[in-house]
């Protein structure tokens, strides 16, 4: 009897397991081409064995669930749990998410990390106020131009149909004389294809995946700003999880972002080198025309300072004081 009473016990407790054990989706709006998506399913592997397989997280990439822009909107809603999020797009909602696109304020990664030890918590608090817990944060490498000649002067740039991503970046190009267009990356053939645009400014990570040396031929590398992605997860779901699987979590998140800016200071050389192998000139923006787009910069600076207010003023004192 004694034995059976054990038998059941344990077999309860097994059950009881197995039914605590929870399966989360995650979005992205990004394929395998992405080193950024490596660095998610490094993420979601972590986060299974440290939890013992308790927390299993099931990645749709490349939005076959989420379109990108949908993003926020799906983690806030809890249509994931988790997402990526290209943190830049919402500057609308919150200056403090744009800026670290503004071109030139932090134009290296020794730089976007002072600036990130400064906007990190400001970030996080913002995002949590929208129900959505901050994971990790995954850097961009730096950006360029991508044109059928080589960038020389920023005078070649006024009435150039260009390619942004973000509403801070159409702002800058405004301000040089260009006719920029935000157009979402997987769109890019199809606006080079019916003369929406002529030339882009990206990193050469989205170059590679869109192969686009089919359609433009040279890429001048001005480095200029770090972008980020947000990992982020819904606030409800995040607080469903035992204390124990909230800091396996959250410490599988710090390790992420350690990998993902280790990786995207790796990669820019090699994708460079990659450009040049497949046709592309590559070279690097000469003084003047850095200097030229820095002074572009700083007007950029001005005004977001104007609509960011005393806590943007604050970071921005923060991080120059480093």
């Amino acid at each position: 009897m004694k034995l059976r009473s054990a038998i059941i016990a344990t077999t309860l407790m097994g059950l009881s397991s197995a039914a605590s054990a929870q399966d989360w989706n995650m979005a992205s709006g990004y394929s395998d081409a992405f080193f950024l998506t490596k660095v998610i399913k490094s993420f979601i592997n972590d986060v299974e064995d440290t939890t013992g397989g308790d927390l299993k997280i099931t990645l749709h990439d490349n939005q076959s669930l989420v379109r990108l822009g949908d993003m926020k909107q799906a983690v806030q809603t809890g249509q994931v749990q988790i997402g990526e999020i290209l943190l830049s797009q919402l500057g609308n909602e919150n200056p403090l998410y744009e800026l670290d696109n503004i071109p030139f304020l932090a134009a290296n990664f020794d730089e976007a990390e002072k600036l990130w030890s400064v906007l990190r918590p400001k970030v996080a608090d913002a995002l949590l106020a929208s129900e959505m817990r901050l994971l990790y944060i995954g850097p961009w490498p730096t950006s360029g131009f991508y044109s059928n000649e080589p960038i020389n002067t920023v005078d070649q740039l006024k009435g150039a149909k260009i390619r942004v991503y973000n509403d801070i970046t159409r702002r800058f190009f405004v301000e040089t004389g260009s006719e920029p267009t935000i157009v979402q990356f997987s769109e890019v053939p199809q606006a080079f294809a019916t003369g929406l645009i002529d030339s882009m400014f990206t990193a050469p990570q989205l170059c590679l995946a869109l192969k686009c040396w089919d359609f433009v031929k040279a890429f001048t590398h001005v480095g200029s700003h770090i972008p980020t992605n947000a990992v982020v997860v819904n606030e409800s779901a995040f607080q469903s999880l035992s204390k124990e699987r909230q800091e396996a979590l959250l410490a599988a998140g710090e390790r992420a972002e350690a990998e993902a800016w280790k990786a995207a200071r790796a990669v820019l050389a090699e994708q460079l080198g990659m450009l040049a192998q497949n046709g592309m000139t590559v070279k690097e923006a000469n003084a003047t025309l850095v200097s030229d787009l820095r002074e572009v910069g700083e007007t950029i600076l001005k005004v977001w300072l104007d609509k960011a207010g005393p806590e943007g003023q604050a970071v921005v004192e923060a991080y120059r004081a480093k």
